[in-house]
């Protein structure tokens, strides 16, 4: 009770939807009842990234499009339940007519690692405009 931990699949039993796959932060993997995740579930309303890419759409769209197909289409990261890393990418996953800030910080907050794509033009041309 009251530990932290990160729902690592939300069905891993085809013919169940009530004990999800979660893990500690100190690593030990167990199910869990969905009821016992309800609350913070409701919070966020959003699904679980392994990854949030974040790039300069100007110079890095292309190179971030390639790299979320790359890392999406991989090997999965995790053997234990077998499935691919769950990406974020704007372009691919930000919905119409929602708010782009709501779902942008749902989606950071809820990504356990983030990458940042730099390049030195773009550096350079931010630079440029301080």
């Amino acid at each position: 009770q009251g530990d932290v931990v990160y729902v690592v699949d939300d069905n891993p039993f085809t013919d169940s939807t009530e004990w999800w796959l979660a893990q500690t932060l100190s690593g030990k993997l167990g199910f869990i009842p969905k009821v016992y995740l309800h609350r913070a579930l409701n919070v966020f309303h959003s699904e679980i990234y392994d990854v949030f890419l974040t790039y300069r759409v100007a110079s890095q769209a292309k190179h971030a499009e390639m790299l979320y197909l790359n890392v999406r289409d991989a090997a999965p990261a995790m053997p234990v339940i077998q499935r691919p890393v769950r990406v974020f990418l704007d372009k691919r996953k930000l919905s119409v007519g929602s708010s782009w800030c709501d779902q942008f910080s749902s989606a950071l907050h809820q990504s356990v690692g983030y990458v940042p794509l730099m390049s030195l033009d773009g550096v350079i041309e931010t630079l440029a405009k301080l």
